[in-house]
């Protein structure tokens, strides 16, 4: 009996999610998933201020495709959840190729941002990530497959008469077109 019990109790631990831990590394804040050596780009005020203390004075931004912490290498994967809401004078964000996530109301509210890039990777964009974003007035995916999106997640964006486009590889209109119905007057095919 005993074994058994000890045999359970590591199955759990192993199957259980490391935890987390939080760094600021080059000015911006991670978490990071140390088993599966993955960032996550947050804001230590998400529960709180929404992005106004850690990055409230950034025009412009470029997430790495990587970071270094403890002498070890962590794949940024995600933009989380608020990560960057509030942030009234970003411009622009330049987004790492191996995202595969763009959490709930990362960039809320962003009313600077102009033009966004969607990496490749990205599977996934939460809810209202880019709602408020009343300068946004371009979006450009790189993927074939449209990303799933989550509810209201150009929200204001689209009602504020800036809004252009949903640029989408060419071949990929009608997939776009098809998995995103409220969008289907704004997509559009960009050839190259």
């Amino acid at each position: 009996m005993k074994k058994l019990l000890l045999t359970l109790i590591s199955a759990i631990v192993l199957i259980m999610p490391a935890a987390a831990v939080e760094a600021e590394i080059g000015g911006r804040w991670y978490e990071l998933d140390e088993a599966r050596h993955m960032a996550t780009v947050t804001n230590p005020d998400s529960l709180g201020q929404q992005g106004l203390s850690a990055y409230k004075d950034a025009i412009s931004l470029t997430i790495p495709d990587a970071v270094k912490y403890n002498g070890r290498k962590y794949k940024v994967v995600a933009v989380g959840d608020s990560a960057f809401a509030g942030c009234k004078r970003l411009v622009s964000i330049v987004l790492p190729e191996r995202l595969t996530a763009i959490g709930a109301n990362a960039f809320r509210n962003c009313t600077s941002l102009r033009v966004v890039e969607i990496p490749e990777a990205v599977k996934l964009i939460g809810d209202e990530a880019f709602a408020g974003c009343k300068s946004l007035t371009a979006i450009l995916f790189l993927t074939k497959t449209p990303p799933t999106l989550g509810t209201d997640v150009f929200l204001d964006a689209a009602t504020h008469g800036n809004y252009q486009y949903i640029n989408v590889p060419c071949g990929a209109l009608s997939a776009y077109k098809s998995h995103w119905p409220t969008y289907q007057g704004a997509i559009r095919e960009r050839c190259m």
